[in-house]
């Protein structure tokens, strides 16, 4: 896998208080549970007519804590206004204990003041939850799907658990236990799409007619009180029946309800945009790449030069990873046109890289096209137009380094090169030791080329530490030992990598190389 191509994966496995109120109780120390039929009276008694009957009814309630918050969400819809009214009442008194004993300080910290912060923060703190390494905040995020009060909140939470796929076949069971330990008996809508998913995922033929029913429903909640639902949720659901459908051959369907989804959101707007490339991203992980290429160019025919520039940007390095390398060149250049025609006055701002950065991966690019021809020459002329315009763009210092036939003075040059990005890149991991992306590519060049293999192992395990669920990682890791001429290694953390980042074009070709290399040189 490039180097700039881990970034991006990195940002995308990254790619967001109690209220005051009377003594609920927490979730692990509840009330004795009611049973429902009595529960389901004292809501009843809510309306009464005489007001001690309603009043002794919702101190009850009240006592009963959790074990009341499902029925006492449904009567927040009730016809009854008198039991509407006290219900929500309830329900908004009711002190939420977010996190538990149990929990990860990450998720006691991403759930602290949580009630305090604005809608779109705490769609932050959820999509944070879910980037967690092995599932960490999947509990946490049930919580907010089961008893989050405001329905759209809860359902981007469920969104968030959903957005996890691919999920790693290893961590599958204990995802699947997760959700149905939170969420069995659950009244709330979204822990219905949940458990529903989870069924879909076993048994796709039989349960694909109830998932487009619970789809058509939302979609129904999006038009008619558009303040419980959202075009991205709905969106999001509608792609979840697309692979379904793709899955049980169903591709032009499939087709059409990919279609129905990006429609949803016009994209006239900022945060419509945002959507759509955060879908393009999670399509691109779950290898739906014709559906991925639709939602950036969705962004980048939007009136935000920005997004449009981080959309190519993004787009390129995936077009590079499915191999598409003319199309990764042609895809960068539209970014850089957007600079030399100024429309975009940063792009460094927006991407993180400097306009030579992207020259010289857009020429990188140009190379392993030219590389893919068998045209030699023009592959060696664009490696060294890359590193003219940026000398420490990485991938291309790799792939001049092992070109064939390469006279000493040339040979000596790159080697300078090499040694002036290593200390660079030293540079950078002692002012930002925190960041793991600046031990990996230190890693994954002298992997790749020559240095001390210890150090390189000491690196992308520190990298690992820090990050363990990013399957770039572990891709150099597979990289490193393969250096080492540790076969078995390279092919245990590049199957690692794999499972992580499953539809990674080059992450796949690489652990094939490996393979072939043990079967050559099996252990004794």
């Amino acid at each position: 896998m490039s180097c700039r191509s881990k970034i991006i994966a990195a940002a995308i496995a990254c790619l967001l208080a109690v209220l005051p109120g009377p003594a609920w109780g927490s979730e692990k120390a509840a009330a004795p549970a009611e049973s429902p039929p009595r529960t389901r009276q004292l809501i009843q008694q809510l309306g009464d007519n005489d007001y001690n009957v309603r009043q002794r009814a919702q101190d009850e309630l009240a006592k009963l804590g959790f074990a009341a918050f499902d029925l006492l969400s449904e009567a927040a819809d009730s016809d009854d206004l008198e039991i509407a009214t006290r219900a929500k009442y309830l329900l908004h008194l009711m002190r939420v204990q977010w996190t538990r004993e149990d929990d990860p300080p990450g998720v006691k910290s991403l759930l602290d003041g949580y009630d305090s912060l604005s809608l779109d923060e705490r769609m932050v703190r959820m999509q944070k939850l879910a980037a967690m390494p092995a599932a960490g905040g999947v509990p946490a995020l049930c919580r907010l799907v089961r008893y989050e009060l405001s329905p759209m909140l809860s359902k981007s939470a469920a969104v968030a658990i959903l957005n996890r796929e691919p999920v790693p076949s290893s961590e599958e069971p204990k995802l699947s236990a997760m959700v149905r330990e939170n969420l069995t008996g659950s009244s709330q809508t979204a822990a219905k799409w949940l458990l529903t998913y989870l069924a879909l995922r076993k048994d796709p033929k039989a349960t694909m007619a109830e998932w487009n029913r619970l789809v058509e429903v939302e979609q129904g909640v999006l038009r008619r009180t558009p303040d419980r639902s959202s075009p991205r949720i709905v969106g999001c659901l509608l792609y979840d029946l697309a692979v379904v459908q793709a899955g049980q051959g169903l591709q032009a369907l499939a087709d059409n309800t990919a279609q129905r989804a990006r429609q949803i959101l016009p994209g006239r707007t900022a945060d419509e945009l945002y959507a759509h490339l955060t879908m393009a991203l999670s399509l691109q992980r779950r290898g739906l790449f014709p559906w991925a290429v639709e939602e950036y160019h969705q962004v980048t025919r939007g009136n935000f030069p920005e997004y449009a520039a981080m959309s190519y940007h993004w787009l390129s390095e995936m077009y590079h990873d499915i191999g598409d390398d003319a199309s990764a060149a042609q895809t960068m250049q539209d970014a850089l046109k957007m600079v030399d025609q100024r429309v975009l006055e940063n792009l460094e701002a927006v991407t993180g890289q400097s306009v030579a950065e992207h020259r010289a991966r857009m020429n990188y690019f140009l190379a392993c096209h030219w590389l893919s021809k068998g045209d030699a020459a023009k592959h060696r002329q664009y490696l060294d137009e890359a590193l003219k315009v940026y000398p420490a763009e990485i991938d291309s210092l790799i792939a001049r380094y092992r070109l064939p036939n390469q006279d000493p003075e040339y040979q000596k040059k790159t080697r300078e090169l090499i040694a002036r990005a290593v200390a660079s890149m030293r540079e950078e991991i002692e002012k930002t030791p925190e960041y793991p992306s600046g031990y990996n590519q230190l890693a994954w060049l002298i992997g790749n080329t020559e240095g001390d293999l210890d150090e390189a192992l000491r690196l992308i395990q520190k990298a690992v530490d820090l990050s363990p669920d990013n399957g770039a990682f572990y891709d150099t890791m597979g990289r490193v030992y393969y250096a080492r001429g540790d076969y078995p290694n390279a092919v245990k953390y590049q199957s690692l990598a794999a499972e992580l980042e499953p539809h990674s074009g080059l992450i796949v070709k690489q652990l094939r190389l490996f393979q072939d290399k043990l079967r050559e040189h099996p252990p004794k």
